[in-house]
């Protein structure tokens, strides 16, 4: 009877394990490296081939696994055992080899070169790789590509199509194989370096499946597409900049681009010291972080189900929105400011108004001055104001089960009512407060 892959897989694994104590480490590493290659395997018999050919490539696809545990400290047995394995090999691990300059785990480095006069547009395609664009003098695009096989069929491409050029990724394994254990690297792993020309002002385009990082970029419009992995940006100064991951984090720090599109599907958004024009972010599912953005136009932000932290922002129009999630809100400077949220309080200090919305939650807001309109809502929570002593104002309070507190002299009351208040202070009111809840109660200081 022939033997399945299942049964293939475990004899090669039970060769090269061999000689190690099954720790509870040791056996969960050869259990995921197991899994990865039945899968791999799996993948193989549904194109054609037959168990052997299936399990054979499987394995070379995961890299030299015997010559990986020799570098993992595993307490070895005490009768030695032989770990020959006459099954070929492509990948090594990136930490288990090193170069003659001394890289660890490089078997492979491609370089790339193109000249870019008369180019509007870099589109660069990469698969499961690591990228990282960095600026540089020479007037050429150069990209670096450290591969952790030696297969020349996995070097990436160079084509040029009237004014633009692409750069396309080479060969890549079939099922993609990475497994970190004690800080060493199974599979394959690839570091690509694009080294963009200072003169360079087109469009530039990236897109991978992994972790992408930009820094110190000038004078190209961005467009950054990750499927699965984060993406860091630092130092640009842009005319466009767009981001997109299905699953990682976005974080821009130090940087400036007249238009900014930021979305993550499913991770944290975080920015520190940005400027530009305007600004568009979203996280389906994560959290929302601005330290310092100056803009001269409008910011939305959104958040599907996360919490949202905002100071020190100025923007003409500001608009923030959580389905659920909690606000806080540090000197926040816009003309029209909206926040909402679904399910979660609302906290600001030193804010000038707004419009803030809570579904179920509590609204605490100080305000620095009161320059502008402030309305406060909530379905369910106490609303607490906290007001400069000089402020001029009227007000229009409403609650349907619970009480309203304020200081009443200095003011002059249409209407004085248990549940509803109305009136104003001052003899030149400059903003209008207007407070609703549907289950809570009002306070003014």
């Amino acid at each position: 009877m022939m033997a399945t892959t299942l049964e293939l897989i475990d004899e090669r694994l039970d060769r090269v394990f061999a000689p190690y104590q099954m720790t509870v480490a040791a056996t969960e590493l050869r259990e995921e490296i197991r899994s990865n290659l039945a899968a791999a395997a799996t993948d193989q018999l549904a194109g054609g081939a037959d168990a052997l050919t299936a399990v054979a490539t499987a394995w070379a696809e995961f890299g030299a696994i015997d010559e990986l545990l020799t570098q993992l400290d595993l307490p070895a047995r005490v009768t030695a055992v032989s770990t020959s394995d006459n099954a070929p090999v492509a990948d090594l691990p990136i930490d288990s080899a090193e170069t003659a300059e001394g890289t660890p785990g490089v078997r492979q480095t491609v370089q790339l070169h193109a000249g870019i006069a008369g180019i509007t547009r870099i589109m660069l395609d990469y698969a499961c790789d690591e990228v990282t664009l960095q600026p540089t003098l020479d007037p050429e695009l150069s990209v670096i590509e450290q591969l952790s096989t030696d297969d020349p069929a996995y070097a990436g491409t160079l084509t040029q199509v009237g004014d633009a050029l692409r750069i396309s990724h080479g060969k890549r394994p079939h099922t993609l194989f990475r497994l970190n254990f004690n800080g060493r690297r199974f599979g394959f792993w690839s570091v690509i370096t694009v080294n963009v020309p200072v003169t360079f002002t087109g469009d530039l385009q990236l897109r991978s499946d992994d972790r992408i990082s930009a820094r110190q970029l000038s004078g190209v419009s961005l467009a950054l597409t990750t499927t699965d992995g984060a993406v860091t940006l630092d130092a640009l100064d842009l005319p466009r900049l767009a981001v997109y991951t299905d699953d990682g984090h976005i974080t821009l720090r130090d940087s400036r681009a007249a238009t900014i599109s930021l979305r993550t599907a499913d991770g944290n958004l975080q920015l520190t010291q940005v400027a530009g024009t305007t600004l568009a972010a979203t996280t389906g599912d994560g959290r929302l972080t601005v330290d310092t953005l100056t803009l001269t136009g409008d910011a939305e932000l959104s958040t599907g189900d996360g919490r949202a932290a905002l100071a020190d922002v100025t923007a003409t129009s500001l608009t923030l929105h959580t389905a659920d999630g909690h606000v806080q809100l540090t000197r926040l400077h816009s003309d029209q400011l909206t926040v909402k949220t679904g399910d979660g309080r609302i906290t600001g200090t030193e804010l000038t108004g707004g419009r803030f919305t809570t579904g179920d939650g509590r609204i605490d807001l100080q305000l620095s001055e009161l320059s502008q309109p402030l309305t406060a809502q909530t379905g369910d929570g106490n609303v607490a104001l906290t007001l400069p002593p000089t402020a001029e104002y009227t007000f229009t309070l409403r609650t349907f089960d619970g009480h309203i507190t304020q200081p009443e002299a200095g003011a002059t009351f249409t209407q004085h009512k248990t549940k509803r208040r109305t009136g104003h202070y001052g003899d030149a009111p400059q903003a209008a407060i207007t407070v609703r809840t549907g289950d809570g109660s009002i306070t003014l200081n």
